[in-house]
């Protein structure tokens, strides 16, 4: 770790960089349906905080439970269990808690840039070192002086600011993408909910009655299969990786929620070509998390408990639509299924009703919702490719590999 570093550089533990430590474990704080939001290991993944389903601790619980510190921007948060190792910048706004198996590193101002440390922390010398640390038998823990003991590189703080500055515009424009993702989302679907849902713009003399309730004349209402055709995957174990045959990744339930990575199985590419997955491809699982994502993580085959979706009649912003309204109730059906996996069976298909209008009307609405589409797929290859030279430059950052005038 430390032969060819520069010699300006030395090596500290990351206690040595610390002011000071907030540490929640052995506590678990009371949950509340509203208030502060609370972050837990969950909550801390690739590198920043998700919580787009917080858990809360109402305001007075927090001013009581809050006795080892408040956390703050310019924290380090770092997941000590379930799982271990996760990093991710404490959230710039907002007030929050830290749960019990997260802990808050909070810098030496004068020694150690936080951003600094907190990719430091991400860098793999340090993450080996970490995991080589677990605890655990079934689930990786770490205990407080596994993480402060950890030896990190130290540049002068200077050039800690340069390197935590040029990976940190890297993630700011990933984050800048996922957010306006988000919105593009939202316009989606609004703009559907409107046209198919609400019906507005449409006089009342113009609807007529359906097995749905008053929907626009000329329009039909059929079933999801038939507005667009599901694709299960293949027993991908039958074409394992041979010798003298390119592979491709595996897409299973696990690569739809958090892309490929060093642990994706592979399977022949020579598996037949509809099992073939493509960015752009729209693809559900039906089985354990039910998801429904437009792929944008670069080719590979699709697995058994996932539809790849598609369609010869309608374009993909109207069966991704449908699909996607019809999923918090498969969602629903999935949950009550008394089985470890709950899941959805074909007929659920031909159970959802979606309304379909003339083909000059589905021509006039894609006018709207294919460039929505169409941008947030182009961010998302934008934002791998981000990731991809983000991963490249980190060790060699890091390490001193790679040096920024």
């Amino acid at each position: 770790m430390t032969s060819d570093m520069p010699a300006e550089w030395r090596v500290i533990s990351v206690a040595d960089g610390l002011d000071k430590i907030i540490d929640y474990r052995g506590k678990t704080p009371p949950k509340s349906s509203s208030g502060i939001p609370l972050i837990s290991a969950a909550n801390v993944k690739s590198g920043r905080v998700d919580l787009s389903n917080p858990s809360f601790i109402s305001l007075e619980d927090y001013k009581r439970w809050t006795t080892r510190g408040f956390t703050a921007p310019g924290d380090v948060l770092i997941t000590t269990e379930a799982p271990a190792g996760e990093v991710a910048p404490y959230p710039k706004f907002g007030t929050m808690q830290i749960s019990r198996r997260v802990m808050a590193l909070r810098v030496d101002r004068q020694t150690l840039d936080s951003t600094y440390l907190c990719y430091a922390l991400q860098s793999p010398p340090v993450q080996a070192a970490l995991l080589a640390r677990n605890r655990g038998t079934t689930v990786a823990r770490v205990l407080k002086p596994d993480i402060t003991g950890l030896q990190i590189l130290l540049p002068p703080l200077d050039e800690q600011r340069r390197i935590a500055a040029v990976l940190g515009a890297l993630d700011d424009k990933i984050e800048l993408n996922r957010k306006m993702n988000q919105t593009l989302e939202e316009m989606a679907q609004a703009i559907f909910k409107s046209w198919f849902i609400d019906f507005d713009g449409v006089s009342p003399e113009d609807l007529v009655d359906s097995e749905l309730g008053p929907i626009p004349r000329g329009w039909e209402i059929t079933s999801l299969d038939h507005v667009a055709d599901f694709l299960n995957g293949a027993a991908c174990q039958k074409y394992p990786p041979t010798e003298g045959i390119s592979s491709l990744p595996v897409i299973k339930i696990r690569e739809l929620n958090q892309g490929i990575s060093e642990n994706t199985d592979l399977a022949r590419s020579d598996i037949p070509a509809k099992w073939h997955v493509r960015d752009g491809d729209v693809l559900f699982s039906w089985s354990g998390s039910l998801c429904v994502k437009l792929w944008s993580g670069g080719p590979g085959v699709l697995n058994q408990h996932l539809f790849k979706v598609t369609s010869e009649r309608y374009p993909k912003w109207l069966y991704l639509a449908w699909t996607r309204k019809h999923l918090d109730s498969f969602q629903r059906i999935a949950a009550d299924k008394a089985t470890t996996m709950g899941h959805i069976k074909r007929h659920h298909l031909t159970d959802a009703r979606c309304i379909v209008p003339p083909d000059t009307t589905v021509d006039r609405l894609g006018a709207l919702l294919e460039p929505l589409l169409e941008r947030g797929l182009a961010a998302e290859l934008e934002s791998r490719t981000l990731a991809e030279l983000r991963d490249t430059l980190l060790p060699r950052l890091i390490s001193g590999e790679l040096r920024i005038p």
